[in-house]
């Protein structure tokens, strides 16, 4: 090989190296732009605007987490539901400040919007063991929907959320068992024991003793029959 060609050779590999070293660089300064287009439209006054740029936060995730404290706001005060929403979903996404973040979606299982109150649920799950003191909180909630909606978090946080056996089992015991409603509340209780595992085993004697009732609810009846086989595995 000749000198010329082994310094082309050289050069090229420089250059590439280069390209290589300054790609991350710029890949954070076009991070740092979108951020910084995302928090101006969260502060817009058009919905639309608003309602795109909760779907790029929610996008991005954790490298949005600065983004938090707007999409909080957001939750409690914006009067666009499809805002409400996509915020909801997108504080689970980019997993900003347990204690503030938790705490506004536990007021979003207020909202008068189904699917708020829904995407709420399932974020506030992906917190873990971190919601399960707010979730407590939540079962003790006049709302039956409410607490209907917290037990869904519970279910699906499953054993870390052993700390919330006993007040699943006094919502459980305490919720009307003739209303159709209740029926359903009654049985996401169930669930969540059930989901919560082997540290529910004292849900153990109340479910063995409603299983022995004359002509109980069918459906309730397969659920608590499902749950005791988790817990007792």
């Amino acid at each position: 090989m000749g000198v010329t060609m082994i310094r082309c050779v050289r050069y090229a590999a420089l250059t590439l190296l280069s390209a290589l070293m300054l790609a991350p660089l710029a890949w954070a300064d076009d991070s740092k732009d979108q951020l910084r287009q995302v928090s101006a439209d969260l502060k817009s006054n058009e919905a639309v605007k608003k309602r795109k740029a909760v779907k790029t936060a929610s996008q991005m995730g954790s490298s949005a987490k600065a983004l938090a404290p707007l999409l909080i706001q957001l939750l409690d005060k914006d009067r666009d539901v499809l805002v409400r929403r996509g915020t909801a979903e997108a504080l689970g996404n980019i997993g900003g400040d347990p204690k503030t973040t938790i705490q506004a979606l536990a007021r979003a299982l207020k909202d008068e919007d189904e699917e708020v109150i829904n995407h709420a649920s399932t974020s506030l799950s992906k917190y873990g063991k971190d919601a399960v003191p707010t979730l407590r909180a939540a079962l003790k909630e006049k709302d039956n929907k409410v607490r209907q909606h917290a037990a869904e978090a519970i279910s699906r946080i499953g054993p870390d959320a052993k700390e919330a056996t006993g007040d699943l089992l006094k919502a459980y015991e305490a919720e009307a068992p003739n209303m159709r409603r209740g029926n359903v509340v009654k049985a996401t209780y169930v669930i969540a024991l059930g989901n919560i595992g082997p540290d529910a085993k004292e849900a153990i004697p109340v479910f063995e003793a409603f299983l022995k009732e004359r002509n109980p609810d069918r459906q309730l009846q397969r659920v608590v029959t499902e749950a005791l086989r988790k817990i007792k595995k």
